[in-house]
């Protein structure tokens, strides 16, 4: 089998190379950053906004793993939903219409929880086209990655795809920029920085529900090699408060968090993935703790650093 995997040196593409490397699978790699962390797999440096080179890395290939997108904080998503819409639409597009075009048989395609609308414990059959996204802007250019791979089913019925919705994922290789990463990556960036103690803004009342990248890896891997067609979740099924996420990294770092500027807006109050249909569809449900995933991705911090060389530092580049 010929895979492509997109975003292949992000952290949840990363997990993946990872898994399907050890398979008997002619695999792919292609992303945005300028170097590759492995010299068995091929790695193409594609920009995927470029439909012509984008066209050339689908020649050929069986199943595409669609993973490449923009991962910031919900601050960032709100300053800058051009950065996050346009450039998620165009590299969608650019990609769904290279693989109709070059005759890929199946997709697997990394979507969200944000493209759904606000809700407490979301099945997939809570997805309401007709609501707007709770993550407004990144969320719409979400839903029409979806749409766009139903309609090319409808073109090609022998055409198949799996759409993955994890939760808030974090895990080795992530964003630990403060500036711009997500909750996790930011707070264990703080740590890696040395400030103490690490400020968090808000209550800490907040309720996520955080999975580990390479459980995240694990369902997709299952996607490529099944014949399931649809949309699942992927999350840890069950939501932690930030101020208990906080406990955990001060434990895990040994480096003290406090709570500051509690007036700060905390985004919805609690948003969690029922993940029901992929235990019964692929047999699959995260396993990794959140002790676990968070000790892990700091040993990996601490060995690897903050900045990777070659990683894109997308904000900076489009600002």
């Amino acid at each position: 089998m010929r895979i492509l995997v997109t975003g292949a040196t992000g952290m949840i593409g990363r997990a993946v190379v990872e898994r399907l490397r050890r398979v008997d699978a002619q695999l792919t790699a292609t992303s945005f950053d300028a170097t590759s962390p492995w010299s068995d797999v091929p790695f193409e440096h594609v920009d995927l906004r470029d439909y012509r080179s984008v066209t050339q890395i689908c020649e050929g290939v069986d199943v595409v793993v669609h993973i490449a997108g923009i991962k910031g904080s919900v601050g960032l998503t709100k300053e800058k939903p051009a950065t996050f819409m346009a450039p998620l639409m165009q590299m969608n597009t650019n990609v769904f219409a290279a693989c109709q075009a070059a005759g890929v048989a199946r997709v697997i395609y990394t979507s969200s929880i944000g493209v759904y609308s606000p809700g407490e414990l979301i099945s997939e059959s809570d997805l309401d086209w007709s609501l707007p996204p709770m993550d407004t802007h990144p969320g719409w250019a979400k839903r029409m990655g979806e749409l766009q791979l139903a309609a090319m089913r409808v073109e090609d019925p022998g055409f198949t795809y799996a759409i993955a919705r994890p939760s808030n994922v974090y895990g080795p290789g992530d964003n630990f920029n403060p500036e711009t990463a997500m909750v996790i990556g930011a707070l264990l960036g703080r740590a890696f920085r040395g400030e103490t103690p690490v400020e968090v803004l808000g209550t800490g009342t907040a309720v996520r529900d955080f999975v580990y990248s390479d459980d995240v890896a694990e369902a997709i891997e299952r996607l490529v090699y099944s014949d399931f067609s649809g949309d699942l979740n992927l999350g840890a099924g069950s939501g932690i408060s930030i101020r208990e996420l906080a406990s955990h990294i001060a434990d895990v770092t040994g480096v003290p968090l406090t709570f500051a500027d509690t007036s700060v807006d905390e985004g919805f109050t609690s948003r969690i993935l029922s993940v029901r249909k992929a235990r019964e569809a692929i047999g699959w449900e995260a396993t990794t703790d959140i002790k676990t995933g968070l000790s892990t991705t700091w040993k990996w911090l601490l060995v690897n650093g903050a900045d990777p060389v070659g990683r894109l530092d997308y904000f900076a580049d489009s600002s």
